[in-house]
């Protein structure tokens, strides 16, 4: 499927955040994968694997601590399939190589909807209490 660029940014940091990443890490995430898609390379549900990996979040504190200070990016160790992908987005994005970008981003329906899964971990639940508390339009709609 084929969604713009806005979309897929603020979906990969909600998830990333629904996945338990902090809100840098996340923005981090977001923008090594927005690298991808731009450059043309279809997202697939690796990048939701990578999120449910525990191990992932080391590495990518790792990487961006590494791009923070200017260093080659390197990852110790075997990588998963998953872990590969998001690596190669950071890679991309610290060499800035010249790619012809393209106007919308591809992504697998089925990653869509599990990251969505995911980013629907970040809404308060819809409730009178939440309501009480803020959430929503509060108990008086009135747009």
């Amino acid at each position: 499927m084929e969604v713009s660029f806005n979309e897929l940014d603020a979906r990969l940091k909600k998830a990333a955040r629904g996945a338990g990443l902090s809100w840098g890490l996340a923005e981090e995430f977001a923008k090594a994968l927005l690298y991808l898609a731009q450059s043309n390379i279809a997202l697939d549900c690796r990048v939701v694997e990578f999120l449910e990996d525990p191990s992932s979040v080391e590495l990518l504190s790792d990487w961006c601590y590494q791009l923070d200070l200017g260093l080659p990016l390197e990852a110790s160790g075997g990588l998963s399939q998953a872990q590969q992908q998001v690596l190669e987005g950071f890679v991309r994005r610290a060499d800035r190589p010249a790619a012809s970008f393209s106007q919308r981003a591809s992504v697998d329906s089925e990653a869509w909807e599990r990251l969505r899964s995911l980013e629907f971990k970040t809404y308060a639940p819809e409730s009178e209490i939440s309501r009480l508390k803020g959430a929503g339009a509060g108990v008086s709609d009135n747009d």
